[in-house]
């Protein structure tokens, strides 16, 4: 077991782990470090630490014995296959093993599948990326296949049993396969001393590892010892990082853009007016993409630029354009793969992209030949027509090219022109790729395109290559090693945090929990860790973006919304207003207020309310304001999972669909419904992960038809349903005339009039009684899990309630309103839809995950009319308090967040020096 050193944050990281670093090797000239292994994060954070070692040697005379890796790199030198061999094994595998045999695992297309080397290339990838996943944490498929089947996923245990009698075929074919190597790595006899060096996520499998090293073992940690309990054994951030309150001053270290290009000229003025910044980080991608070639020119020495450190090929310039030419081989290649060849920027000028558009708007052309056509008999269009006719020639040596596609779109590069130095790494990365294709695949002319796109897609190159710009190529995790000055982070947003890509599509993440695998949760815990960090040891600005490149919205990131409840208020309002925003040269000045400005706006906005957002209110005004007014998204932990709320609407759609005609379902039909709605959203075939947790839709909807078997056995019938091609349960009207259908007496008032509401139930069921009596039902499903309607309407108590409030949430017998659904469609479709009954009832149809919980639940005591006008007089007074003359988001103790705490700084006031400086205040 290793010791656990806390470094505190007294100093900044690469000081602090500087200083401790000598004096271990005190008394020695030069300096001698061989007796250590230093693991790091990434190779810049060991790069950054040499620099720093060398720059601060403290009189030894210089340094030797520095070995410094990155955990994975204690399995490197293990001898294994490369990435293409690995796929060619798996291809064979898939291509020889009997196809009836594993359709469970990969759907009744898998025979079309083996016809088609993409589409069998691409299962082989996701096979080889679950192992993958599993051996980084040091779990084998047949440990995982175990562990499923003691868990709540047994029901998966049968595919991860055939997953692994293909790992076994596989293994035969490929013995020196990387992931074995990885899980099979022996404890070298090494006695030197370990020293890991800030890794709060260090890996499950390096941490066995690390377990058996023979020699002393060290995890060094950039936090206070009396923090010790929020980190495991080796230095891994708990979750509890991710609960912790993030105390930040937005006025001084926050700052918003509207997107990419407002930051490039907020740098410009940094570095024109002095500012004493160490480093600034880029943490997005799409805006490092979007700043490159301006930002090359704009830093030097004393203000490196720090990219993410990894950046997908494929989204590099020259292997998009090799990515496009290879699209040209389609039989009638669109109009819209020659727009991206075209639109990529490499050999076509503004002019001749001006023509195209009006060229393809004119004559609504769609095909290369139509395009060349169309462009040869305008004469505005001469431009054009020579580069659609080069593009024509292109495709015809492609096509003419045999099992050679790859070579020939590989000279097509080569006659484009000069290379600059930034592209360099980049086309030796594609070149090695292809030629790794071409010879793995043989004559196979469309498996080695296949495999060429799926090495494309997962190689990562660093953006800038070293020594040939002054833009360091590093990203976020460096960050920390930068802490002796400012240091912005800046293209922040919770979308650059990149978390969805840690999912696999075999393991979702409920199960890599239950196999005690990474999660997202781990990652945003260590990731919180390091901005506490940076934080408390260095003097750290942010810069939010609010839109990408392409104007989408991005949210805020989720740690900079990570503060107590009663502060959430107004962090919120300070990341989603407008207080914040840095005004660029472009923009329009944004005047100086006299006053603060009530967070309520004095605008009107839509007024309109649903049938479900009665309860979102009820449960709390804030965040009803803040959701469904002012538009704030909730910072949600994203994966390539579909959410609970996608998985509920595909099983409402096969519901719906599967009971239009009113007739008995049947499971067969059900299920193809289902998986109809899927594909039609998702493409064919399903990703792998979307298809296990079809499966798992389809087992609940087996447990569907034996309830609703049993419910029309009662007699019950669906009059109607809500499905894509009817509107028939859907009302929607002004509130004022709901509210006056219900309480005819009462007298009008102007407010509701201009209030629309809208409400659509699921389905509406009818039964006749034989003693005559026509009773409806209205249902609604629910999913994820067994919901009680009295539980869901009611409650006992109210805290912190007003009489008023109590008064007007009062449910007769039932004690308090906090949901309206049930009572309010009894209502709708009593006065609005006005569909006849002598009795209507309201309930819910469960489709949980625990599946022998579906089944139908009643709301009782809904035809007391007492319980029904009081659900109504409710929702009037939520009616009120959110479209009234005095609308009401906050209880009353909470009313000084009604007001912005700062000013907006005109443009032409805007000075450098003052850039992180608060605000003027007034008092509110």
């Amino acid at each position: 077991m290793g010791n656990r050193v806390f470094l505190g944050w007294d100093s900044p990281l690469p000081q602090s782990a500087v200083k401790r670093l000598f004096d271990l090797a005190a008394n020695r000239n030069p300096a001698d470090f061989s007796d250590f292994l230093i693991l790091v994060p990434t190779a810049e954070a060991g790069r950054l630490l040499r620099e720093r070692l060398a720059e601060d040697d403290r009189g030894a005379g210089g340094i030797v014995g520095l070995d410094i890796r990155m955990p994975d790199q204690l399995f490197a030198d293990l001898p294994a296959a490369s990435a293409a061999r690995v796929l060619a094994a798996w291809y064979r595998t898939l291509k020889t093993v009997p196809a009836a045999e594993f359709k469970v695992l990969f759907g009744e297309s898998f025979d079309d599948a083996r016809q088609d080397a993409a589409r069998l290339l691409s299962i082989a990838g996701l096979i080889q990326n679950c192992r993958r996943t599993l051996a980084e944490d040091g779990v084998t498929l047949a440990e995982a296949t175990e562990k499923i089947r003691n868990s709540p996923f047994a029901e998966q245990t049968e595919r991860f049993r055939l997953l692994r009698e293909l790992e076994n075929v596989f293994l035969k074919i490929c013995p020196d396969d990387p992931v074995c190597r990885m899980l099979s790595a022996a404890c070298p006899g090494d006695q030197r001393t370990v020293i890991v060096l800030h890794c709060p996520d260090l890996r499950g499998a390096a941490a066995r590892f690390l377990e058996r090293w023979p020699g002393k073992v060290e995890y060094w940690i950039h936090a206070p010892e009396e923090m010790r309990d929020r980190f495991d054994r080796q230095g891994r951030a708990l979750p509890i990082w991710r609960e912790v309150p993030f105390e930040i001053d937005p006025d001084n270290q926050v700052r918003i853009v509207s997107d990419a290009r407002a930051q490039v000229k907020v740098l410009e003025n940094l570095r024109e007016r002095g500012f004493p910044c160490r480093a600034v980080g880029v943490q997005d991608a799409k805006i490092a993409e979007a700043w490159h070639d301006q930002l090359r020119c704009l830093t030097g020495e004393t203000m490196p630029v720090f990219f993410p450190a990894m950046r997908p090929l494929a989204a590099m310039p020259w292997t998009g354009f090799f990515l496009h030419l290879l699209d040209l081989d389609q039989a009638d290649p669109p109009w819209s793969a020659v727009a991206a060849l075209l639109r990529s920027g490499l050999f076509s000028g503004e002019q001749a992209l001006k023509q195209f558009d009006r060229l393809q708007g004119d004559f609504l052309a769609q095909e290369l030949d139509s395009l060349c056509d169309a462009a040869a008999r305008d004469d505005r269009c001469e431009a054009i027509h020579s580069t659609l006719v080069r593009i024509r020639g292109w495709r015809d040596r492609i096509r003419q090219s045999g099992g050679r596609k790859l070579t020939v779109c590989w000279n097509i590069l080569r006659e484009l022109g000069k290379v600059t130095v930034n592209a360099r790494e980049e086309l030796a990365a594609l070149e090695s790729l292809i030629t790794a294709a071409e010879e793995t695949a043989g004559a196979d002319g469309d498996l080695a395109v296949a495999m060429v796109r799926l090495l494309i897609a997962e190689t990562r190159l660093s953006p800038v290559p070293r020594g040939t710009e002054k833009v360091d190529a590093v990203g976020f995790l460096e960050l920390p090693w930068y802490g002796d000055a400012v240091v912005i982070a800046a293209g922040l947003s919770e979308n650059a945090m990149g978390y969805g890509k840690l999912s696999d599509v075999f393991l979702p993440e409920q199960a890599k929990r239950h196999l005690g695998l990474r999660t997202i949760t781990d990652c945003q815990a260590a990731d919180a860790f390091r901005f506490f960090a940076m934080n408390h040891s260095a003097d750290v600005r942010f810069l939010v973006v609010r839109a990408d490149p392409s104007g989408d919205r991005l949210p805020p990131p989720r740690i900079l919304l990570q503060c107590g409840r009663d502060k959430l208020p107004r962090r919120i309002d300070e990341l989603f207003g407008d207080g914040l925003i840095l005004p660029t040269a472009e923009e329009t000045p944004v005047p100086l207020s006299e006053k603060l400005t009530p967070v309520v706006r004095p605008e009107p906005f839509d007024k309109r309310i649903s049938v479900t957002e009665f309860s979102a209110y009820l449960q709390g005004p804030f965040n009803f304001y803040e959701e469904k007014i002012r538009g704030v998204e909730s910072v949600q932990e994203r994966s390539m999972e579909l959410t609970p709320g996608q998985l509920g609407t595909l099983i409402h759609a096969a519901c719906a669909e599967s009971l239009k005609s009113g007739g008995v379902c049947a499971p067969d039909l059900v299920r193809a419904i289902l998986r109809r709605q899927a594909e039609k959203n998702y493409g064919v075939p399903l990703p792998g992960l979307l298809q296990l947790q079809l499966e798992i839709a389809e087992q609940s909807l087996t447990y569907f038809v034996k309830a609703q078997t049993a419910w029309q056995e009662e007699g019950w019938q669906a009059v109607r349903v809500e499905t894509a091609d009817t509107k028939d349960t859907k009302a929607e009207c002004f509130w004022g005339d709901f509210y006056h259908a219900v309480f005819p007496e009462e007298p009008r008032e102007p407010w509701r009039d201009e209030i629309r509401f809208k409400g659509r139930f699921d389905r509406l069921d009818a039964r006749t009684l034989p003693d005559g009596t026509r009773e409806l039902c209205v249902i609604d499903y629910k999913t994820g899990k067994a919901e009680n309607p009295e539980s869901k309407h009611f409650t006992d108590s109210l805290k912190s309630a007003s009489p008023d409030e109590l008064a007007c949430r009062n449910a007769p017998g039932h004690g308090y309103w906090q949901d309206l659904q049930l009572p309010l469609y009894v209502l709708m479709i009593r006065h609005i839809l006005r569909e006849p009954a002598d009795r209507i009832r309201a309930a819910y149809f469960d489709l949980p995950a625990a599946l022998t919980d579906t089944g139908i639940r009643e709301l009782q005591d809904l035809d007391h009319e007492e319980l029904l006008l009081s659900a109504m007089r409710c929702a009037d007074w939520v009616v009120r308090r959110i479209f009234g003359p005095h609308p009401v988001f906050w209880p009353p103790g909470e009313l000084e967040y009604l007001y912005k705490p700062y000013l907006v700084p005109q443009a032409d006031d805007f000075d450098v020096r003052g850039f992180f400086t608060a605000p003027e205040r007034e008092q509110a």
